[in-house]
């Protein structure tokens, strides 16, 4: 599987499935989960102390349902977008609370954001890239570049 999730999966997947009421028949381990998304199993715990996972309790073993395995499918590709944990917060608390036209438009903001930060970031690099090779080129032809040498 791929390290992130496709992006064709809604992200309100586990809201549906919940609203069915459809039995979920899948269970997960925490070394489980840990494997298939790549992620330690610290990481899973701190997402389930910041309320972003929560998994049934059997004396110190995590089982994850499939709606948790979902709602981390929607947390790693909000991760990879760049969105910081309170975003991610703010979007899975729409989901929970069943409104996900709200965690749409909330994720739709931050993805259009991020496209910004993004376009801005890359020009700053290739400012930064073409600084570098001019330096390069000159110090590689043996100019003078250092004004306090």
């Amino acid at each position: 599987m791929d390290k992130f999730p496709s992006a064709d999966v809604p992200l309100n997947t586990a809201a549906a499935e919940m609203a069915s009421g459809a039995p979920e028949a899948q269970s997960y381990s925490i070394a489980e989960l840990s494997e298939e998304f790549d992620l330690t199993m610290r990481t899973l715990r701190f997402y389930e102390e910041k309320n972003l996972l929560n998994p049934v309790r059997r004396g110190n073993r995590r089982i994850y349902r499939q709606h948790d395995h979902d709602r981390l499918s929607d947390i790693v590709r909000l991760k990879a977008m760049g969105l910081t944990i309170s975003e991610i917060q703010t979007i899975v608390e729409s989901i929970v609370a069943n409104k996900p036209d709200q965690a749409r438009k909330l994720a739709l903001a931050a993805a259009e954001r991020r496209c910004e930060e993004i376009d801005d970031e890359l020009a700053a690099l290739k400012e930064a890239q073409q600084a570098a090779g001019e330096t390069a080129s000159a110090l590689r032809d043996g100019k003078s570049w250092f004004h306090s040498a």
